[in-house]
């Protein structure tokens, strides 16, 4: 798989001063528009099943990108919004890191609050960046990710607390099917209990610049 996101020519206004200006206050923005419903449809078909072979192999609800090349995949990681929000956090000179799945199972899917980085750095040095494209609609019950806005400027890691603390300016990435969350990979965030009755879908598309490592997810 190529896994540079290459630099493409776009007009100044492709990504939208309202989504620059929430990357840059919040840390996150979500996007609409960027996937067909009938792409979306498909990649869930895949990511499910991927998810059930993760499951047999005792691996979990996450899975990385063997199952899911090819062009139905690129036409997310590859549109130009998307990766003009990710320009706009790590700079033109990007990199695909990481192309995989999250599917918690009901009861499934609690984090704690983390980075996708290492360490703290200051702001305006980002490395790593994410994107979750949700599967099915992302809501309260069944585990939607939560983010702390602005904590992407901390140049801090989250304090350790338990499972179940909740941070009091915490808020949830919530929207239908088909929605893609772009947000920084500095920012405090995490997956939440699935308390629903069915799993929760989504392809997660992680970015760094070159020589950058990170987590997905």
């Amino acid at each position: 798989m190529n896994t540079s996101a290459q630099k493409q020519e776009q007009p100044v206004d492709v990504l939208g001063a309202d989504a620059r200006a929430a990357l840059d206050r919040d840390g996150h923005v979500a996007l609409a528009g960027i996937v067909s419903d009938a792409d979306v449809a498909a990649m869930r078909v895949r990511v499910e099943a991927a998810a059930a072979d993760a499951a047999a192999a005792g691996e979990g609800g996450r899975g990385d990108a063997e199952p899911l090349v090819g062009e139905l995949f690129e036409r997310a990681w590859t549109h130009p919004r998307l990766l003009a929000a990710v320009a706009h956090i790590l700079g033109d000179e990007v990199v695909l890191t990481g192309l995989g799945f999250r599917c918690p199972a009901p009861g499934h899917g609690a984090q704690l609050l983390h980075v996708d980085h290492g360490h703290g750095v200051p702001a305006g040095e980002y490395q790593v960046c994410s994107a979750f494209l949700a599967l099915v609609a992302f809501g309260e019950e069944n585990g939607a990710t939560r983010v702390v806005p602005g904590t992407h400027v901390y140049g801090r890691i989250p304090p350790v607390k338990p499972l179940t603390w909740r941070h009091p300016q915490e808020r949830r990435l919530l929207g239908p099917a088909g929605t893609v969350f772009v947000f920084n990979g500095h920012l405090w965030h995490s997956g939440m209990p699935n308390r629903s009755q069915a799993a929760r879908p989504a392809l997660v598309m992680s970015f760094g610049r070159p020589g950058a490592s990170g987590r997905m997810g």
